[in-house]
């Protein structure tokens, strides 16, 4: 059961609010035919109920459910494989019958790859259909096809990740700001992505000396297919690190994300896109009796003026400081 109340002014009764109760019920069952090959059911049920407080919502139910199954391969250390089909059911909505493929193989010591392929399926949330002000009723459900090939490398103390990624989206589900000034739901009618997501690693201990390396690179082509534009808020391009050294007790660290030109509207208008910025952090942890972490840390050490929802400027160089007790 979840609650919530809002209040427009602190010293006024509430202005708005709402509840929410979801009742679940699960079975995953396995079955082991040997060591090397297993069969997953799992079935699913849920009942949600939500209501809301002066903001024109009564009692809305829904019921939904799944039946999924799933075939585990595991020949040897070097090769695994999975395959799996699911059907859901939901009150008043059409589903169809999705699956997935998936696939490890190890090809030598310094070099495996992963294949993921799928159909995915999602139906508007309570929040999409009634939320207000803003909801919307008439949405549809999402579906979409997807597919990336994991490839990692290693060399010594080098790990490298490329992950290339096609994603095809019927009626995607985006809010998206309107005339009247708040946000509302819609269905964009085909939405094509694709990309790569990398990432280079390095690590290394020497003595009580422990230092390591990450470098990432995300390129992502996200647009509506229908009007050749790009989607509102995805940055085509975004690099981001993290340097971290350890002697002992102590250690450092250092962090920075780079975001590329992000468009806002649905006609990419660049005098109301989001420029691109550069942020970074530092920050200093020191342990003590190994449950007892002591830290601090410098946000936005450049003092850089960015936003990541236009409008909204997000804080300038800040600090902050934090005492972690693992028992």
């Amino acid at each position: 059961q979840d609650d919530f109340q809002y209040f427009d002014n602190i010293d006024q009764p509430k202005s708005s609010g709402g509840s929410g109760e979801s009742f679940l019920a699960k079975n995953d069952f396995n079955y082991f035919f040997n060591n090397q090959l297993a069969f997953n059911l799992i079935t699913e049920y849920h009942f949600d109920k939500g209501k809301g407080y002066q903001s024109g919502i009564t009692d809305v139910t829904r019921n939904a459910g799944s039946v999924a199954g799933l075939i585990r391969w595991n020949p040897n250390q070097q090769f695994n494989f999975e395959a799996g089909v699911k059907k859901d059911f939901v009150e008043e909505i059409v589903t169809p019958i999705l699956y997935s493929f998936s696939g490890k193989m190890s090809v030598n010591n310094w070099y495996s790859f992963g294949l993921n392929v799928s159909k995915n399926f999602r139906y508007p949330s309570f929040n999409d259909l009634y939320w207000q002000p803003g909801g919307n009723l008439d949405l549809k459900p999402e579906i979409s096809h997807q597919a990336e090939l994991g490839n990692n490398f290693k060399y010594r103390d080098f790990k490298l990740n490329l992950t290339p990624y096609y994603i095809k989206i019927k009626n995607m589900i985006r809010w998206l700001p309107t005339s009247n000034g708040y946000w509302s739901p819609v269905n964009t009618n085909n939405v094509e992505s694709y990309g790569l997501e990398s990432q280079l690693d390095f690590e290394k201990k020497f003595g009580n000396n422990r230092t390591k390396l990450s470098l990432g690179y995300v390129f992502t082509h996200s647009k509506n297919a229908d009007t050749d534009q790009f989607l509102m808020y995805v940055p085509q391009h975004k690099i981001f690190g993290n340097a971290t050294y350890q002697y002992r007790f102590a250690e450092i660290f250092i962090q920075g994300m780079y975001n590329g030109l992000t468009y806002t509207t649905s006609d990419e208008t660049l005098r109301d896109a989001i420029k691109p910025y550069f942020v970074m952090n530092a920050g200093l942890n020191l342990t003590f009796f190994k449950n007892y972490q002591i830290g601090v840390k410098v946000n936005n050490i450049f003092d850089e003026i960015y936003e990541t929802t236009t409008y909204f400027p997000l804080p300038k160089r800040n600090y902050s400081a934090n005492l972690l007790i693992n028992f």
